[in-house]
């Protein structure tokens, strides 16, 4: 909160950081549940989890 307050370099570097951790992390899973022809649940739990 500090850093985003002051606008200080790090907090963009942080951001990204954990926006690309996020974003990995989620293909990663997708690309499971792909291979495990279960996409269609992830799909749903993904949405249901975030109240979509």
């Amino acid at each position: 909160n500090h850093l985003f307050k002051a606008k200080e370099l790090t907090f963009f570097r942080l951001a990204s950081l954990h926006n690309l951790h996020y974003y990995l992390e989620l293909a990663r899973k997708m690309r499971e549940a792909i291979l495990n022809n279960s996409f269609t649940q992830f799909k749903r739990n993904f949405y249901h989890l975030r109240g979509k």
